[in-house]
């Protein structure tokens, strides 16, 4: 059965009031960490409405190309 719904799993799972559920739902991140940044995936693509990330580790933008060349190149540097 093709379905043009990309969330079509969840709808069969917990249906379309649950989806809405999720849909109206906000999650916190305290801490970019990798295990929280892996979690955070996990609960977007299903359809979480919203999103904040609070971390106190900074980041730099950096050129796409360095000295090292493109593929050495580093997008965020972290101090």
């Amino acid at each position: 059965m093709a379905t043009n719904d990309k969330y079509d799993r969840q709808l069969r799972l917990w249906g379309a009031s649950g989806q809405r559920a999720l849909g109206s739902t906000t999650v916190v991140l305290f801490g970019a960490s990798a295990a929280g940044t892996e979690t955070l995936k996990n609960l977007v693509l299903p359809g979480v409405g919203a999103i904040h990330v609070v971390d106190d580790v900074g980041a730099e933008c950096v050129p796409v190309s360095s000295e090292d060349g493109p593929a050495n190149a580093d997008f965020f540097v972290f101090r």
